[in-house]
């Protein structure tokens, strides 16, 4: 599963705002220009400070040099240390409900495949701040979920500091808010028993609960956030934007279920595997239903509501985070549906009911994924498909980051004979056919132009596509 998505992040080249991160705006030391630019976005853009903070420190663009594929393999290693940490997570969980070590590892391979096979998000894993701001965030949410989850098992305390600093990044981004205080709180209230704890041990369990609340604090009324709504000119709606969050998690259900057949396979597979640990701990559905609900209403709520929007469109990087809670808890609710069926009827893997079920599963896909060609819809089959488009991609958008790169002129106009196809599995630099970018050098992030003439200290940068036609 990963090696074709490795391949897409190994095409990926800067973009957007990555140069903003990467240029020194606010000083020409490393530290001092993080923190002056975290401290001007507070106030004038946007509440995230932290992440801001250690997307400066981090940004490979710090180097000021070409990169090529270093860029991608970059993105590559962050992949990879991300998904180590979502196996952990998700190994923790799935051992708690399982409780047996094969089930849980098929458990896991299950869910992985759903997230990755399902859907793709270019800014999520080929864009160093869409990686940065999103993806890191989101999987240190999962392995604060997996600390308190050990914390409360082994009463350890190197899992109680390991959660509360695993959710310090979490907590200072806005669509992380939600589901790290209600995953907390549930973790605690009801699994943790801790309203049957001693008093001093209350204290001390509440105190990873108080500093997510103030630090999100700090994000959510953070004055950049309302700076940002006037640039954008909105009037929001909580109740509206309450309702589009229902909306947008029920249109992603249906679209996970009607178009995506692989997915549905595999999570008829996590039904089976919970109809086989039966004999272990209660199901708990309901509850694994109201969270997945809660929690994905919750993470992309904040953003509905800052945007104004009122139709089911996300961004790349906000479905991702979207997908990811919704997938996760899709996956672990078909697994305890299916305890649940095999507590009521008493089913049992005896070989008769092993053959049938076998049998209908190979029925399924072939139907499903087979017999109309389904598969070749498969994130991991299209990523092979589109080798060649994505090679074309990075090979134009490199030769325009040389050329910006190595041109003497103060004003680079870049002219190139046409653009290539779009690919679901590149993210292209930001420079649009005809348009003059030329932010001033003083401005520290500017909301309508991305900023590589400030970059790379150019006073303009201008891209002509002389055929509008793009190369099939």
């Amino acid at each position: 599963m990963i090696i074709p998505m490795c391949l897409s992040m190994f095409y990926a080249v800067p973009a957007s705002d990555d140069f903003a991160f990467g240029a020194n705006t606010c000083s020409d030391n490393l530290i001092a220009n993080a923190f002056g630019y975290s401290i001007w976005n507070w106030k004038y853009h946007s509440g995230r400070w932290l992440i801001f903070i250690i997307q400066k420190i981090i940004n490979p663009l710090n180097l000021h040099k070409h990169l090529g594929h270093a860029y991608g393999l970059y993105m590559i290693v962050l992949f990879l240390l991300l998904f180590i940490l979502l196996r952990y997570t998700l190994k923790v969980i799935f051992e708690k409900i399982i409780q047996t070590g094969s089930k849980t590892d098929t458990a896991v391979l299950i869910t992985i495949a759903v997230l990755f096979s399902t859907y793709y998000y270019s800014e999520a894993y080929n864009w160093y701040v869409g990686a940065t701001a999103y993806a890191l965030p989101l999987m240190l949410i999962l392995l604060s979920i997996a600390f308190t989850i050990k914390y409360i098992d082994t009463n350890d305390n190197k899992y109680y500091v390991g959660l509360l600093l695993a959710g310090i990044i979490p907590a200072t981004n806005e669509f992380c808010d939600i589901p790290l205080a209600v995953l907390y709180i549930y973790l605690m209230l009801f699994r943790g028993r801790y309203m049957k704890s001693a008093k001093n041990k209350k204290i001390k369990d509440a105190i990873p609960l108080a500093g997510y609340i103030v630090l999100g604090i700090t994000v959510v009324f953070a004055p950049g956030n309302f700076a940002r709504q006037s640039v954008y000119g909105v009037q929001s709606s909580f109740v509206g934007a309450f309702k589009q969050s229902i909306i947008d998690v029920v249109a992603r259900v249906q679209d996970i279920i009607v178009d995506h057949p692989l997915a549905v396979t595999l999570m008829l597979g996590m039904l089976l595997l919970g109809m086989a640990t039966v004999e272990n701990e209660a199901h708990r559905t309901i509850h694994c239903i109201i969270l997945t609900g809660v929690i994905t209403v919750g993470t992309i709520f904040p953003y509905l509501y800052g945007r104004a929007f009122t139709g089911t469109y996300l961004d790349n990087r906000m479905q991702y985070a979207l997908d990811y809670f919704l997938e996760i808890g899709m996956c672990i609710i078909c697994l305890n549906i299916g305890r649940l069926v095999a507590q009521k009827t008493g089913f049992k893997f005896d070989s008769n009911n092993r053959l049938i079920i076998s049998i209908v599963l190979v029925m399924f896909v072939y139907v499903s994924l087979l017999q109309n060609y389904a598969y070749l819809n498969i994130v991991q089959l299209d990523i092979l498909k589109s080798k060649g488009l994505m090679a074309q991609s990075y090979e134009l958008w490199d030769g325009i980051i040389t050329e910006i790169e190595t041109s003497d002129e103060e004003d680079v106009v870049i002219t190139r004979e046409s653009d290539v196809e779009w690919s679901p599995y590149f993210l292209f630099m930001g420079l649009t056919d005809g348009e003059k970018f030329a932010v001033d050098f003083d401005t520290v992030y500017d909301s309508k132009f991305i900023m590589p003439n400030v970059y790379y200290g150019k006073k303009s940068i201008t891209l002509h596509f002389e055929n509008n036609q793009v190369e099939e």
